[in-house]
């Protein structure tokens, strides 16, 4: 798959998944209810796809419904229910979002 060469890191939620490039982009695909694949949209995608925004990544980690990169700044997106993202409860999120005071 394009991409996909060279991983570095690897983190799976419930129904989706996330891998670090060794260049630092952030690829995710599978379920995407919640906006938890950082597209900006609610589609699922069976194909790796970038996700915008993250670059020199060094981590990354998946709830169940929310996911979370960090370059030196913490990124998450996805599902915010309880307020997993960072920042109290706030609607989910469709694109990586810095949590505020890290």
């Amino acid at each position: 798959m394009t991409g996909l060469e060279n991983i570095t890191a690897v983190a799976a939620g419930a129904s989706h998944s996330l891998a670090v490039n060794w260049d630092g982009t952030v690829w995710s695909w599978g379920w995407n209810a919640s906006g938890q694949l950082g597209d900006g949209t609610v589609l699922d995608s069976s194909t790796p796809a970038q996700v915008s925004g993250l670059e020199d990544v060094v981590s990354i980690t998946a709830g169940p419904n929310h996911s979370v990169a960090a370059d030196g700044v913490a990124w998450t997106w996805g599902r915010n229910d309880f307020g997993q993202l960072g920042g109290g409860r706030s609607p989910n999120r469709r694109v990586p979002t810095p949590v505020p005071g890290f």
